[in-house]
């Protein structure tokens, strides 16, 4: 079970470090176990065709303003992979 937490607390890294809508939703929801008891709840219902989808259905739902443009300075995806992929060798 150990094996999996790692990986899994490493990924919840690099979204905060990497994706502004993720980190919009984590800090107007204050408590990760509300955040991940919303997904439940909605992955349980409701399919969504990607991950994006699914955090831009979220920050409709909570009356959130989407981010437009990301800052220059914010890493792109490429980037945050190569940190993923490093962290977990």
């Amino acid at each position: 079970m150990l094996s999996l937490n790692i990986p899994a607390f490493l990924f919840h890294t690099i979204l905060e470090f990497c994706d502004a809508r993720y980190r919009l939703i984590r800090q107007t929801l204050s408590r990760r176990t509300t955040f991940f008891d919303d997904i439940r709840a909605l992955t349980r219902y409701l399919s969504f065709d990607n991950w994006m989808a699914m955090l831009l259905f979220m920050l409709k739902g909570l009356k959130l303003e989407v981010p437009g443009d990301i800052p220059s300075n914010s890493p792109s995806w490429a980037t945050c992979l190569q940190l993923s992929c490093i962290w977990l060798m």
